[in-house]
């Protein structure tokens, strides 16, 4: 008995001693499996500005610096809403092996990238350890450009599991630039040249001074459209978490106040054109300092700073320019030659119409692109940023207690938002592809902007038409009883402090 219990305490012993043995000799293999490593380095380290239906080749050097064999895969983003911007000709796997017998562990891998539609996006390199057991560590990802590199590092692979270690290559794709898209960016410097000095020259100083001695409404709208509408734009931009391509055309259209249609529907819809008149030339001449401001300010928090893209002051202070001095030399024409102003603005006004037929024609065609971009996150944002500017406007006159027309001007001052300032900026001031994604914006809000308007109308229209028609006879049979001279009328009804007659 004594022995058999000797005999099972001496196995017992043997066992204890075997699994320590086999548990060091697994921790030996797995800290000497922690080096094993491999090298990626891509030629070009990234793709910029590839024209669409053209292709280009990137060359990968594949090192192997252990003795596995791996598998090196790529794969396309694709995008969920929105066209897809490159894709891969040739194959898509690679398999890669270290041969020990001439002590070559370098390879190199080429694969095709053909642009397909404008935009940014990037190819997923995975490697992949094939029919090993060990640890792999990828410490070492050469892209030449400190771009997106992730590595999974320090995974087990068993023999039938495969763990990528992941990667990202950064393509950028642009349009082929025709003889329309330059046309384009002419006639929008025209159209925008040709309004503002059409601006000036109409512009009447001894009625901008009347407006300005009740500062009232110019301040609060000037507090609107440079106050709240860049709120309302970055707000919008970033509650439906837009990319931050487009997102800086939406936030530019929001801090560009001042459309020249604003003084267009404040004369259909009976408001306070006077107010709208000065109200434009205010926002236009503050925008040289608070579109600046507000571009810096939020405006950088749409730019991927890291990707190379930024934003060129200097060029938007030229735009800006590009806006400024044609209202200043109108003016100066208005108050020094107003003859020389009627007759400039009879030879703009065909030439104006021109351009806009043009524009809208034209230009529709030549930037189809962007209808392949309106999504229903670009569609919602198109709509609230001139809708929210409306809503704020007016409830801002109404609270200031101002009447009626000049509620009216406001609220139109506000949402209408000037278009060829941000697509000016963006054209100037970025790069393709991103300048032709950044107009995405601006032109939605320019689409989705009149659609209220113009339902105000032909409400107001029919309002005119068929309530104001048996009040004006009541009018026109009262005058005849009393025999009033109508001059006498149609004063004291639009001042009620003329109280005598004239």
């Amino acid at each position: 008995m004594r022995t058999l219990i000797k005999l099972i305490c001496f196995g017992v012993v043997l066992l204890k001693l075997g699994v320590i043995t086999k548990a060091t000799n697994n921790t030996a293999d797995t800290n000497g499996t922690r080096d094993r490593k491999v090298k990626l380095t891509f030629t070009p380290g990234r793709i910029t500005r590839l024209p669409t239906k053209s292709s280009i080749s990137v060359c990968v050097n594949f090192t192997i610096l252990d003795n596995n064999r791996y598998q090196l895969k790529i794969k396309e983003k694709i995008p969920q809403n929105t066209p897809q911007v490159a894709g891969l000709e040739g194959n898509d796997t690679f398999i890669i092996s270290h041969n020990p017998e001439n002590g070559d562990n370098s390879h190199n891998i080429t694969f095709m990238v053909r642009g397909l539609f404008l935009g940014h996006t990037e190819f997923y390199i995975s490697t992949e350890l094939v029919r090993s057991k060990l640890e792999v560590n990828i410490i070492d990802i050469d892209l030449n450009t400190t771009y997106g590199v992730t590595p999974e590092g320090h995974r087990e692979i068993n023999n039938d599991e495969v763990v990528p270690m992941v990667t990202t290559f950064d393509i950028s794709v642009v349009r082929e630039v025709r003889i329309l898209d330059t046309a384009f960016t002419v006639a929008i410097n025209v159209l925008v040249i040709a309004s503002y000095l059409s601006m000036g020259c109409k512009v009447e100083v001894p009625v901008i001074k009347e407006v300005l001695k009740k500062p009232i409404a110019p301040t609060i709208g000037f507090l609107s459209q440079y106050g709240f509408m860049p709120l309302i734009a970055f707000s919008v931009a970033k509650l439906l978490k837009i990319d931050n391509n487009l997102a800086l055309g939406f936030f530019a259209m929001g801090v560009a106040p001042g459309g020249g249609m604003s003084n267009v529907y404040t004369y259909l819809l009976d408001g306070d054109l006077s107010l709208s008149v000065t109200m434009t030339l205010i926002s236009t001449l503050a925008s040289l300092g608070m579109i600046p401001f507000w571009i810096y300010t939020l405006g950088r928090q749409f730019v991927d700073e890291d990707q190379g893209v930024g934003i060129p002051f200097a060029n938007i202070m030229i735009t800006l320019a590009i806006i400024v001095i044609p209202t200043l030399v109108g003016m100066f024409i208005s108050y020094k030659k107003p003859k020389w102003a009627k007759l400039i603005s009879k030879i703009i006004k065909p030439l104006f119409i021109f351009v806009i037929i043009f524009a809208f024609s034209v230009g529709i065609y030549a930037n189809l692109y962007i209808f392949s971009f309106f999504t229903f996150k670009i569609i919602l944002a198109g709509c609230l940023l001139p809708y929210c500017g409306f809503i704020i406007g007016g409830l801002m006159g109404l609270v200031s207690r101002q009447p009626r027309n000049r509620i009216l001007t406001i609220a139109m001052e506000t949402g209408i938002q000037n278009t060829g300032v941000p697509v000016l900026m963006m054209r100037f001031s970025l790069m393709n592809p991103d300048s032709d994604l950044a107009l995405i914006g601006p032109i939605a809000a320019t689409i989705f902007t009149p659609i209220p308007l113009w339902i105000a109308i032909v409400v107001y229209e029919v309002y005119k038409r068929c309530c104001k028609k048996d009040t004006k006879e009541e009018l026109d049979e009262d005058n005849n009883k009393v025999n009033v001279p109508n001059d006498y009328i149609r004063v004291t009804s639009i001042d009620s402090k003329a109280s005598e007659p004239i």
